[in-house]
């Protein structure tokens, strides 16, 4: 295309001379630039034109080209430049009047994959020693501080106490062992002696009171110690497994990981605690594992890393590089290029990283090993040393109580045992009592506040004293009046004895629920005497039954009466429950309903009773409900109920 020169447009032309690469010369009004390539980078040139003889000149640029603008006309078309290059000319003719123009040259590198791969794997190479000197030695460490571990745990043949019996730990555990083991055990033997004596003196003292009972003959009191069978006690002691004393190791290897640094001077870190540096958890090794970290820095993390300059070291051209032939504003062949090295690296690093690091890993490292020696010995030792504490321990606790079990069993047993025979044979001593509580007339139901009846069916004086057996109220009960009957010594109750009308019933149990009432049988100087416990319940219709021959004048049936009717009005008078007082078959009568029912079986002064007590009865249930009564059900549930009181 042709454009005219006095409008300033560019015109460019692409010529192809021999000696030199292609060169384009740009024209643009009074500007003409010549661009041409393909020479050795920094050498010197000239470009001169010939019809005024004018030239330009400088050093060829980093990519080998020559790039200079004749302005003010100097050039102008038609006008041959003479280029010269080391010695060699050539020349090129601006583009005539109006003349042509060319597409600018593509001066991109071209890099050699070659070259690329070479590069690539060079610094694969320098990576996979980063890695091993970060990590490496971080896992030196670990790995000689492992095999010290276990060589210091491996000291003591502590798997049995035979093994181990030998060293100096077992000897100086086993010699405080015996020592608290003697003194515990002799301790624990007299206890244990005493308790079973007296306990055993005092039965068989009884027993002999036992024997006697109805038989018209005074028991045998003679002491005779019975032969004791003793194997003596044992200590419920245990040795720590070696992991959990391993696992009071920990704090001295955070400690020491704490204050190491591992990497160069160009890169160095603090390890993070994990489980892979406690003691307890390489215990349960059967080798040591080489994959700790190499498997977190494979190639894909290496090749990352190193782009990122993660791990330090001098390799900052070889980024530049990778960078630069990565770029297609610079590299022609830039994706292909960027593929090659990538691929180069990771396969590279892949075959050298597994035999540098097991090189690595698995060198000399005294201190490690030294430490972890250290903490292996120090819990074997403690280990050992514990063993020989419980064992010795055992042995010791339990010939100590065999020596002090013997006697502390005799003389106790003979301190319980006379003073069995000495209780007995100064006092009455009531046991083996039976028997049931009764209403005041056998049959009937219980009411509250009505008079009990107590019959007796097994009562024993063991002692060697007559008896004066004395009736005492107990729980839910009140007593009416004292009584008491005599029993002989040595002696049971022949036939039953029954008291009637002597305490009155207290218990209140809600209807349907039952509750245990007592008395307690006892002498004159013993009140505590013998508990006779029986469960009543109070059934709802003779409570209704004894308020209608009462009245107002039952100071227990009538309060009992109101509260249970009122603890039920609360439970229907929730807002949005059902109105149970509209019963029907499927529904259980409420209290209310059944007092009505039985009211209708009352004779009719009894009924005429109950009837006298409406006002008590509608006072349970408050006030007539207003308007909001109204829209919750709750009118209507009062409604009901007033309805049921005035059908009694």
């Amino acid at each position: 295309m042709m454009f005219n020169r006095a409008l300033g447009v560019l015109i460019a032309l692409c010529v192809s001379f021999p000696q030199f690469g292609l060169a384009a010369i740009h024209v643009s009004g009074d500007e003409v630039t010549l661009e041409t390539c393909g020479f050795t980078v920094d050498q010197v040139y000239r470009v001169t034109v010939q019809r005024t003889n004018v030239s330009q000149g400088g050093r060829t640029n980093e990519r080998g080209c020559i790039k200079t603008t004749f302005r003010e006309g100097k050039a102008r078309a038609g006008d041959n430049l003479i280029i010269e290059v080391n010695g060699r000319r050539s020349s090129e003719t601006v583009p005539g009047s109006g003349g042509g123009s060319t597409d600018p040259i593509d001066d991109r590198e071209q890099v050699e994959l070659s070259k690329v791969r070479q590069t690539a794997e060079n610094q694969a190479r320098f990576f996979a020693n980063r890695v091993v000197i970060v990590y490496g030695s971080q896992e030196n460490y670990r790995y000689n501080y492992y095999r010290g571990l276990r060589q210091g745990i491996d000291l003591y043949n502590w798997s049995t106490v035979s093994g181990v019996q030998h060293t100096y730990e077992f000897r100086e555990g086993a010699a405080r062992g015996q020592q608290d083991g003697a003194s515990e055990g002799f301790a624990a033997g007299q206890y244990q002696g005493g308790n079973r004596g007296n306990s055993q003196g005092r039965a068989d003292a009884f027993q002999r009171y036992q024997v006697v009972v109805d038989q018209n003959r005074a028991p045998d009191t003679e002491l005779r110690i019975p032969a004791i069978h003793f194997g003596g006690l044992t200590a419920s002691r245990s040795t720590p497994s070696m992991e959990d004393r391993l696992s009071q190791m920990e704090s001295l290897v955070r400690s020491e990981l704490g204050r190491l640094r591992f990497g160069d001077a160009d890169y160095a870190h603090q390890v993070e605690w994990d489980e892979y540096w406690s003691p307890r958890t390489m215990y349960g090794w059967s080798d040591y594992r080489y994959d700790l970290v190499r498997d977190w820095y494979r190639e894909d993390r290496a090749f990352d890393l190193y782009r990122r300059r993660a791990l330090g070291g001098n390799y900052g051209s070889s980024l530049e590089y990778l960078e630069r032939i990565s770029d297609p504003a610079k590299t022609k062949n830039a994706s292909e290029a960027r593929n090659a090295y990538e691929r180069s690296f990771k396969s590279e690093y892949n075959q050298v990283i597994d035999n540098k690091w097991r090189s690595a890993v698995t060198a000399p490292n005294h201190p490690a090993q030294t430490f972890g020696l250290h903490i292996g010995q120090q819990a074997a030792r403690e280990h050992t040393r514990e063993m020989g504490y419980n064992w010795a321990y055992a042995t010791a606790y339990q010939n100590a109580s065999l020596q002090s079990y013997e006697p502390a069993f005799t003389q106790s047993y003979r301190d319980g045992f006379e003073a069995t025979v000495r209780q007995y044979e100064a006092n009455a001593m009531l046991g083996s009592l039976s028997g049931q509580i009764l209403g005041a007339n056998g049959t009937e139901p219980l009411v509250i506040g009505a008079a009990l009846s107590v019959e007796i069916t097994r009562l024993v004086n063991y002692g060697r004293q007559n008896a004066t057996v004395t009736l005492h109220s107990g729980s839910g009960t009140e007593l009416l009046d004292t009584r008491s009957f005599s029993l002989g010594y040595s002696t049971s109750l022949q036939d039953s004895h029954v008291e009637k009308n002597f305490a009155k019933l207290l218990a209140n149990p809600p209807p349907g629920q039952r509750q245990e009432i007592s008395i307690r049988v006892g002498t004159r100087n013993d009140t505590s005497g013998l508990v006779l416990t029986q469960a009543i319940e109070l059934r709802w219709d003779a409570q209704v039954v004894a308020l209608a021959r009462t009245g107002r004048n039952n100071a227990h049936v009538l309060p009992y009466v109101l509260k249970q009717i009122g603890e039920e009005w609360k439970e229907i008078d929730n807002t949005f429950s059902k109105n149970h007082y509209e019963g029907d078959a499927r529904t259980k009568d409420t209290l209310l309903e059944q007092m009505v029912r039985a009211a209708k079986t009352l004779a009719p002064a009894e009924r005429q009773s109950l009837q006298a007590l409406k006002p008590e009865l509608k006072r349970v249930f408050g006030d007539k409900p207003r308007l909001g009564g109204a829209l919750t059900g709750k009118a209507r549930k009062y409604k009901t109920a007033m309805a049921l009181i005035d059908q009694i």
